[in-house]
Formats: C-alpha cells, sequence, structure tokens
C-alpha cells in the first residue's frame, strides 16, 4: 500500500462521501472492504478506548472529543483510522512504535524521555 489512505481503504476506515448536486452528505465508512481487518482494528480500537489512558493518552482523548460531538462508535472508528495509520507508518518505515515523535529535523536534540510501562 503505497499511500495511507489506500491501507485504510482496504480495511473500510477511510470516509466514503455522498456528494450530490443537491449538497454534501454524511462520511461513513466503505463497506467494500476487508471485514476481518476492519472487525479486528475497532475491537482494538475498544482496547485503546477502554484501557489506553496511559499508553494512548492521543488516541483516548480523541476518542473523548469525538464521543462528545456525536456518535461513540463512528468515535471508535475514527480511533481506528488512526490506528491504520500507525500500522502503515510503522510498515513503511520499518521501525518500531514508540510512544515519543521523533524530532523534527534542525530541532534540538531533546534528553530521552523515561519509558512508560
Amino acid at each position: 500500500f503505497p499511500l495511507t489512505g489506500h491501507l485504510a481503504g482496504y480495511a473500510g476506515l477511510a470516509p466514503v462521501s455522498d456528494d450530490s448536486a443537491a449538497g454534501h452528505g454524511q462520511g461513513h465508512a466503505s463497506q467494500a472492504c476487508n471485514r476481518t481487518l476492519r472487525w479486528g482494528l475497532i475491537e482494538a480500537a475498544h482496547v485503546v478506548v477502554s484501557r489506553g489512558k496511559k499508553r494512548a493518552p492521543r488516541l483516548v482523548a480523541l476518542h473523548e472529543r469525538l464521543s462528545r460531538r456525536g456518535s461513540k462508535n463512528s468515535a471508535k472508528v475514527a480511533v481506528a483510522h488512526e490506528l491504520i495509520k500507525l500500522v502503515h507508518a510503522v510498515w513503511t518505515k520499518r521501525r518500531p512504535y514508540t510512544m515519543q515523535p521523533p524530532a523534527r529535523p534542525g530541532s534540538a536534540p531533546q534528553p530521552d524521555a523515561p519509558q512508560q510501562d
């Protein structure tokens, strides 16, 4: 999968628009996908949301923010979409996942943060 969007589309986690001449429709997840992969990612999102406050605070915060605005299920699909983006990044860069993002080019070196277990 050359781009993250291709993998998200294969997993059925990329939004599909219902645009027409009359207006713009609500984006929803596609049903034409690898259903097993989609199921697994949504189950992983459920675990992250329910138990990942310390290990994945950014994903938990995303879920809480989207849950306040709309459906909890669509918020969970959004977390699964973020997970597929992480999977694609790990695959393409061939590096293990770390909680700390890499330093930006040209920035001062940061001291190593303690690992959370």
